[in-house]
């Protein structure tokens, strides 16, 4: 059986449109078109915003320490 399905490409993956249920290591064939589509954003522009804002949250990872003091530190442990 074959079926064809529509889907894009982006950052090196290629994503269908649909979901699919494959075994692993079954043979696919890839067909390039010539025509550049948009993806489908079916988010809202609020839940952009809270998905940015969820992200750039201060928090542990936050650099809190100088800059110029982190480097000395690092050189004077790096000498013997």
């Amino acid at each position: 059986m074959m079926k064809a399905v529509n889907g894009y490409f982006e950052n090196g993956v290629c994503i269908p449109t649909e979901t699919l249920v494959l075994e692993n290591r079954q043979r696919v064939i890839i067909t390039v078109l010539d025509d550049v589509q948009p993806s489908p954003d079916n988010t809202d522009k609020a839940a952009k915003i809270a998905e940015l804002r969820s992200l750039c949250h201060p928090g542990k990872q936050v650099w809190t320490e100088d800059p110029a003091v982190c480097i000395r530190r690092m050189r004077d442990n790096d000498r013997i």
